[in-house]
């Protein structure tokens, strides 16, 4: 099988020390190779990962495109696109989390409230796309939780649930991970489904099988969801829960689902040590739970501070080094290409620092790192972080947060490509 000939894209993957491969399985090869070289840079025991848990699901699909595949390798030039950004969309935002968008409204998640602003339409009916929204107020929101509540404010069965993360539109619905409250010991992060009107329409649980345990575990954290067009899969990750058994300091990996493919909760074979009691309680409430595909072929940062286009943000000290793996994720957006753009909230303890938020790309078919740079946050100091972030009219959306001791400010930064006209603060 030959690929379509593109010397750029031929380049960049020799530059990072690979040959254009000619087969799916060779890129499949290469990926896992890529995966573990950046594992073992940071200090990991990846050698107890089979090949059968690192997922390349858009590499299995019998209707791959080789032209889409070399799309998702086309270099977005990130490191280039100019920064303007939008101030103050929403005074009191109680801890926005992520953004994402259809064709008619933009959907904010605060941390225990999904709600949506129109976008802006012309006088002939078309949205108008000098303006991201045409009024600030809310159109609608939904109650699943409480709107006052912090703790407990949301049960099912006897575990409790208080936090929504960055979410994601997609085919007709706005999908939205929803966090227990007690992340160490408790229940499965969800997977809430919302039909038009945001009105909540299906649960569904997120369980993964580690490789070292060879046991289904609750994945309680999932702080953003992003679902890949080409394949259908679900990706997402563990804020701070590090996977057991990579070694000492653990690793943030990028877990994949199956968006389609569910299972009764009763058929994962959940170990009594680990479930506790949420796996009969989900079982009793006939959940179903999202197939586990494996873990992205993606570890670290090793590329991006080996490459000359990213040495203006290698020298800012406050870019991460190689032997950190890949953590802070706050949020994920695909764009129509496969590629994966990812936001990462990392919190440094400069209090000068300015620059606590970093977006990174990656193609969606192998994990081939394809950019990274730093984002401002639009404040300096404590609280000032980056979360979701969602792509429209071809720029990066990345919601930004300064955390107050009252209330929380929240501002957009947006990120657009070379050429395009930057959108001025309002």
């Amino acid at each position: 099988m030959v690929l379509y000939s593109q010397k750029g894209i031929a380049s960049r993957y020799a530059a990072m020390g690979y040959q254009l491969p000619f087969s799916i399985a060779q890129l499949r090869a290469q990926a896992l190779q890529r995966f573990r070289v950046d594992m073992l840079a940071a200090g990991l025991n990846e050698g107890g990962i089979p090949d059968d848990y690192i997922a390349t699901p858009c590499l299995t699909t019998s209707t791959l495109s080789m032209k889409a595949l070399l799309a998702s390798w086309g270099h977005p030039g990130i490191e280039e696109w100019s920064e303007t950004r939008i101030a103050n969309t929403k005074e009191d935002a109680w801890e926005c989390q992520g953004v994402t968008h259809d064709s008619k409204y933009w959907y904010f998640t605060q941390r225990n409230e999904i709600f949506a602003r129109a976008l802006p339409l012309s006088s002939d009916g078309t949205v108008d796309r000098t303006q991201p929204w045409g009024s600030i107020s809310k159109a609608y929101g939904t109650g699943l939780l409480a709107p006052e509540a912090d703790l407990e404010s949301c049960k099912v069965g006897d575990i409790a649930y208080d936090h929504f993360g960055s979410p994601c539109y997609f085919d007709g619905q706005v999908y939205v991970p929803l966090e227990p409250t007690d992340k160490t010991s408790s229940g499965p992060a969800l997977i809430v489904s919302h039909l038009p009107g945001l009105n909540p329409h299906k649960l569904s649980v997120l369980a993964f099988s580690n490789p070292f345990s060879g046991q289904f575990e609750a994945q309680r954290q999932a702080g953003w969801v992003a679902i890949n067009p080409v394949d259908r899969c679900i990706y997402t990750s563990m804020q701070c829960k590090r996977l057991s058994g990579l070694g000492e300091s653990g690793s943030h990996v990028i877990l994949v689902y199956s968006l389609d493919e569910l299972v009764p909760v009763a058929m994962l074979g959940i170990s009594q040590e680990e479930s506790g009691q949420w796996g009969t309680q989900f079982a009793n409430l006939d959940m179903s739970a999202h197939v586990f595909k494996g873990f992205f072929p993606a570890a670290s940062f090793n590329h991006y501070e080996e490459r000359v286009w990213a040495a203006d943000y290698v020298s800012n000290h406050h870019y991460r080094s190689p032997k950190f793996p890949l953590d802070g994720i706050a949020g994920g957006v695909f764009d129509a290409h496969g590629r994966l753009f990812l936001s990462l909230g990392e919190d440094y303890d400069d209090s000068d620092a300015s620059s606590k938020g970093r977006v990174c790309c990656y193609s969606g078919f192998d994990g081939m790192p394809l950019g990274c740079r730093v984002a401002g946050t639009g404040c300096s100091g404590w609280g000032c972080e980056a979360e979701g972030l969602t792509m429209w009219n071809g720029e990066l959306f990345l919601v930004t947060l300064h955390n107050g001791y009252y209330h929380d400010n929240m501002n957009f930064q947006v990120l657009s490509p070379p050429g395009f006209p930057a959108w001025t603060s309002r």
